[in-house]
């Protein structure tokens, strides 16, 4: 297992320190420490220890040390994730990434003031998170009211075998694939929970639809998606297998995540907290970071494309539209094909796709935490036409996010209508620049 952590703040600023093979590590300003800080005359010899068991990363300040942050807020012990911001002594370091272990960014922020709609307990962001994506739910509950409530809650699974009895793809196998259930329905394909076969993994399929597989630019790029996604290896990215063509069907498969989409949460919900938007974007944030690194841009992220997994997870969906930055003078991306979604959709994009990078999807990024902050998304007022929300994309200004939703903290506030400037430039420029903005926003 290799980790990597970045000072990006104090007498140490630029320096990074990669580490391999070890369960245990001290930073501080003794030399013998792991990460040694000896210029920072403000650090303890060893100030604070992260460790890490099957379960996940954990920083722990040394006793007698003095205070140690992540994100902002002061720990005792914390979990700690990729993208996390460590504030000790007069210096800060980013947890930048981990190799070899497959941790799952969980949300660790402070209480919500939210509470459970059946007993009046406070709920944490975790436990809030939960409830979202749990499909069935209809209301927020804490963990005992969920388990007490749990054998009047709707069965998901036998719903959606209600739902296509009859469907000829039911029980057919197609490979090493055996279908199991069906999952839903996009614009480009319907997706299926299926079983391989010699793995025994649960897996899902997406078949192409028709249409779509027998136009040979789309299908082009629908391999070009797939070649791009399979790259990815993130706990915040749904991880994509490979692709294949049975009997005329085109499909790819792809990690089986149980749990619901976001815009499902803001349909039901209408907005959300911001302090479980932040957690949910910070989870998106790590992800588009990963993505950054082996230079894949989305092209298409938007609510639908966050999947809120049960447990707490959150995980970027369908890299479908994706591309490599190499793939950027590529023939298959013509300048007048924009793709994406409106309004999620950047006006760079717009005007030529070739040119989306990832303070694109960064810019998507920001209209979902808009949308999820607010209630209500830019550029729709009064249900305009195509043609003038495309106007509107590049030339109007949402309305202020205090100005709709005046509880979201101004910074929390500016960094969102950072994400939404028209001129990339004016943008995060990277992922990282994002985590980073938010261990100041909350």
């Amino acid at each position: 297992m290799k980790i990597r952590f970045v000072v990006i703040g104090g007498p140490h600023q630029g320096e990074a320190r990669e580490l391999e093979g070890t369960s245990e590590i001290w930073i501080g300003r003794d030399p013998a420490c792991a990460i040694a800080l000896p210029s920072d005359g403000a650090l303890a010899p060893r100030e604070c220890k992260v460790s890490f068991d099957p379960q996940g990363f954990r920083i722990e300040p040394a006793e007698a040390a003095g205070a140690t942050y992540v994100n902002g807020a002061r720990v005792e012990e914390s979990p700690l994730f990729p993208g996390d911001q460590i504030s000790l002594g007069s210096s800060v370091l980013r947890f930048d990434s981990v190799e070899g272990f497959a941790q799952a960014p969980t949300v660790h922020l402070d209480s919500t003031e939210a509470h459970c709609v059946r007993c009046g307990t406070k709920l944490s962001i975790a436990d809030s998170l939960k409830n979202l994506a749990d499909s069935a739910s209809t209301g927020e509950y804490c963990p005992r009211c969920q388990e007490l409530l749990g054998q009047g809650r709707s069965d998901t699974s036998r719903r959606l075998r209600t739902i296509v009895a009859g469907d000829s793809f039911l029980g057919r196998e197609f490979g090493v694939y055996e279908i199991v259930a069906f999952v839903g329905e996009g614009e480009t394909g319907r997706v299926y929970q299926a079983r391989h076969r010699i793995l025994k993994e649960v897996r899902a399929l997406k078949f192409l639809k028709a249409a779509y597989a027998a136009d040979p630019g789309k299908l082009r790029r629908f391999f070009q998606g797939v070649q791009a996604a399979t790259r990815l290896d993130h706990p915040s990215i749904v991880k994509a297998f490979d692709a294949n063509v049975i009997e005329g069907h085109y499909f790819f498969a792809m990690e089986y995540v149980r749990g619901a989409t976001l815009a499902r949460a803001l349909r039901e919900k209408g907005q959300l907290h911001w302090r479980l938007v932040v957690a949910i974007a910070q989870a998106v944030a790590q992800g588009l970071d990963h993505a950054y690194r082996k230079h894949v841009v989305h092209r298409d992220l938007k609510p639908s494309n966050i999947v809120l997994a049960r447990g707490g997870v959150v995980k970027i969906s369908d890299f479908g539209l994706a591309k490599t930055l190499a793939d950027k003078g590529s023939e298959l991306t013509k300048e007048a094909e924009g793709f994406g979604t409106f309004p999620y959709i950047p006006p760079e994009q717009i005007q030529n796709a070739r040119e989306a990078d990832h303070r694109s999807d960064l810019y998507s990024l920001g209209v979902t935490m808009y949308q999820a902050l607010t209630g209500s998304l830019p550029f729709l007022d009064e249900n305009p036409p195509l043609a003038v929300i495309v106007y509107r994309i590049y030339s109007d200004t949402p309305a202020p996010v205090r100005e709709k939703a005046p509880e979201v903290p101004v910074a929390l506030a500016a960094t969102v209508e950072r994400l939404m400037a028209k001129n990339p430039a004016d943008r995060f420029q990277t992922p990282g620049e994002l985590l980073a903005a938010f261990g100041r926003a909350g």
